[in-house]
């Protein structure tokens, strides 16, 4: 005679199919997403590009101007940019208390940070684009700020790495963050122990997260 399986044995055999679902589905679901971020974000810097050297073409003499002047301001600037990336609307700082970024590690990026941007533009597709400005006093060639790029929106939990990537903006070009560096230390910081800020780079050179 053969024997059958026990009650209690289908049912443990039931309990751990359910368990590596609930431990697996999700993760899957996790990738799934941000692959589909990192497409996104190598999709979308072709356009930052195109909209920086449509800028460049038609107020070059504006962009000179930031290569020597480092008392110019950089909010000025960054508005301009926008303004050749079909922005839609802009929202002032106050409807966006309660809006931070976070590094890729989960901390908070605070007041004080040079990464704490504080001017916001929606564009039409439901991205921000947000801007911090640099200290540029006494060294012309730091970046004149930092451009963050939250292809979620609000949507999200806004971890630089993950939904949010940052570029340097200089006055004659812009430059992806980790930009330079070799893929191994890229790969570090873009990392759950990172900060997250090398991402915009690594993922735009092929890296895999």
């Amino acid at each position: 005679m053969k024997k059958a399986f026990s009650l209690t044995e289908i049912a443990l055999v039931v309990f751990l199919i359910v368990v590596l679902a609930a431990v697996l589905f999700p993760l899957n679901i996790i990738d799934r997403n941000q692959a589909q971020r990192i497409a996104t974000w190598k999709s979308f810097y072709p356009q930052l590009l195109y909209g920086f050297d449509l800028m460049q073409k038609d107020i070059p003499n504006f962009l000179n101007a930031y290569k020597y002047d480092t008392k110019l301001s950089g909010t000025i600037f960054f508005d301009k940019f926008v303004s050749y990336m079909n922005s839609d609307f802009y929202l002032k700082e106050k409807d966006y208390l309660k809006y931070r970024h976070k590094f890729y590690n989960g901390k908070i990026v605070n007041r004080y940070s040079k990464y704490r941007a504080n001017e916001f533009v929606k564009l039409k597709n439901g991205m921000i684009l947000a801007f911090a400005e640099t200290d540029r006093q006494e060294n012309a060639e730091l970046p004149i700020g930092f451009l963050f790029v939250d292809l979620d929106g609000k949507c999200s939990r806004n971890l630089i790495g993950r939904d949010v990537f940052v570029v340097k903006m200089f006055a004659d070009h812009l430059e992806p963050f980790g930009y330079g560096l070799s893929i191994q230390d890229m790969k570090e910081d873009c990392s759950p122990v990172g900060s997250g800020l090398d991402c915009a780079a690594y993922y735009l050179l092929g890296g895999s997260f």
